[in-house]
């Protein structure tokens, strides 16, 4: 019998923020071949059709009232409102679900509607929490965040999490019961493996896919110069200014012979260009802003090194792509990166914060091409054999079956919260 699941997400492609997005792509995509039939509802994106089936799933965007909002918390809200509304119409064509299924704190509150709507159990994915992006709860829009994640935990049947450390991270934070968290890491789509590096890359399409100083790009590509690579998101926990500190301790001679490649957007972006002008880094390093998906994985598999410097990182599955794309990496020494990288054999690790030891293993990697090519062999290995969609989504869908078939024992009663946070199990079931 196939098993029908409504998931919710506020990021698919083409609206791609951070890595929730491409997570949630590729899981989809890769369910519906383990009997399941995955109804992804997520918010409306200019042009592209608002349905799409493909086999078995079915993507729903969902458009806004476009309303003047007063700000991002109430965007939210009212895209809740839309997918709550969406989905009952949709039941009414397909059925009422077997699982819902939500992606971060976004679309909890629909979820949680539909949960107790239907009578159904409710799955939570929390890629990260507020507390961990910011380092502490410091104001009253971090704490209602804080406060709808602690509510997705409470209410889900299970919570599931990318490592051991956002399992830790949650445990902390929400009180929940560790029979309750259930650790499944992201994966890799391996089209890295058979894609242009940027050198063989048209110089025209460059140009058009990126975002800023393209004819940096375009000559950097042309003049087959090397160049090291941070690819993400321009945020205070990605650590950028420790890598453009690190960069600039380098010896001239190989500052001379390299670049600094800073691709992505954020909030950041303009106070790291002020470090780099500081730093008389201006004609080394080049922002491009956000980068389609083939530059990005040209410029992946084109890097000398790939350098993720974050401060919090509960998975980092970028550095597994560039893995995937044969590049060599250097990540911190931090969350997910400690369970994903094993140092010296699959990449290196530094102190994260710590510029002088990154610049140790910038100059380490770069003067020694035998432990690049290395890193190169066993990574990629790493990621092939542990890392494929098609194995995290047969655990996600395992973890759905068991879900629903221990539900269906279960006799449903309303609850109360309790009147302290603590994650009781399994909530809205006796």
């Amino acid at each position: 019998m196939t098993e029908k699941i409504f998931m919710i997400t506020w990021e698919y492609p083409p609206r791609m923020i951070g890595g929730l997005g491409e997570h949630v792509y590729h899981l989809s995509k890769e369910l519906p071949a383990s009997d399941k039939q995955i109804h992804v509802l997520t918010p409306a994106t200019g042009a592209v059709l608002e349905h799409e089936a493909h086999g078995g799933l079915i993507i729903h965007r969902i458009p806004s009232l476009q309303l003047n909002t007063p700000d991002f918390i109430t965007d939210v809200l009212q895209w809740n409102l839309q997918v709550l509304q969406s989905a009952i119409k949709l039941t009414e064509h397909t059925g009422v679900p077997d699982l819902i299924h939500v992606h971060d704190w976004l679309g909890a509150l629909a979820g949680r509607s539909l949960k107790h709507l239907y009578k159904v159990p409710l799955v939570g994915t929390i890629h990260a929490t507020e507390k961990g992006r910011h380092n502490g709860i410091h104001n009253t829009l971090q704490q209602y965040i804080n406060d709808i994640e602690w509510m997705l935990g409470y209410e889900a049947w299970a919570v599931i999490v990318c490592s051991n450390y956002m399992l830790e991270e949650v445990q902390r934070n929400f009180s929940l019961p560790q029979d309750k968290i259930w650790v499944i890491a992201n994966g890799v789509s391996m089209t890295p493996l058979w894609h242009k590096t940027i050198y063989e890359i048209d110089s025209e399409k460059i140009l058009q896919e990126t975002e800023q100083q393209g004819d940096a790009l375009r000559h950097l590509a042309e003049q087959r110069r090397r160049y090291l690579l941070y690819l993400g998101r321009l945020t205070r926990e990605k650590g950028v200014d420790t890598l453009l500190t690190a960069f600039s301790r380098l010896p001239q001679r190989l500052r001379d012979t390299l670049n600094l490649v800073i691709a992505g957007r954020g909030p950041e972006e303009h106070n790291l260009k002020r470090i780099t002008y500081n730093l008389g880094l201006a004609h080394q390093v080049i922002f491009t802003g956000r980068v389609e998906e083939e530059l990005k994985l040209g410029l992946l598999k084109g890097a000398e090194i790939s350098v993720f410097p974050s401060l919090y990182e509960p998975f980092g599955i970028v550095a597994l792509e560039a893995m995937a794309a044969n590049s060599p990496v250097i990540a911190s020494r931090t969350g997910g990166y400690t369970e994903t990288i094993e140092h010296g054999r699959t990449g290196l690790l530094f102190n994260p914060g710590d510029s002088h030891d990154l610049n140790h293993k910038l100059m380490q990697l770069i003067d020694d091409s035998h432990l690049r090519e290395r890193l190169r062999t066993e990574g990629r290995r790493m990621v092939e054999q542990e890392y494929r969609w098609s194995n995290i989504a047969k655990k996600t869908g395992r973890l759905y079956t068991s879900i629903i078939n221990e539900a269906k024992d279960q006799q449903w009663i309303e609850t109360e919260w309790p009147l302290q946070k603590n994650g009781t199990r399994l909530i809205g079931y006796s």
